[in-house]
């Protein structure tokens, strides 16, 4: 199973057919899906119901983008060019001093 020592097995050409593979599916379902659905789609209560869930998902996006990026920031300790140790306090996080 593990390649020999010095012999490493990287994968990529598989990587690049999972890719590609997952790309073309990725762009041709939406042609397909809506040949199967358009006759779904002839009703206006299912394109409202269509509209309401794009509508109810984008806020959600947003605020996840909005509130969890910049919090996620705080959880770990500011990186700095020259090196430094850093402690996690109540407050956060401050710099030792040497």
């Amino acid at each position: 199973m593990f390649p020999a020592k010095g012999k490493e097995r990287t994968g990529k050409p598989w990587f690049a057919v999972g890719a590609m593979s997952d790309s073309a599916a990725w762009f041709h379902s939406p042609g397909f899906g809506a040949r199967v659905l358009s006759p779904l789609f002839l009703r206006p209560m299912a394109r409202r119901a269509l509209d309401g869930m794009i509508g109810a998902v984008m806020p959600a996006l947003a605020g996840t983008l909005a509130f969890a990026a910049p919090a996620a920031a705080w959880t770990q300790p500011p990186r700095e060019p020259h090196g430094g140790a850093w402690t996690k306090t109540r407050s956060g996080f401050s710099r030792i001093m040497d």
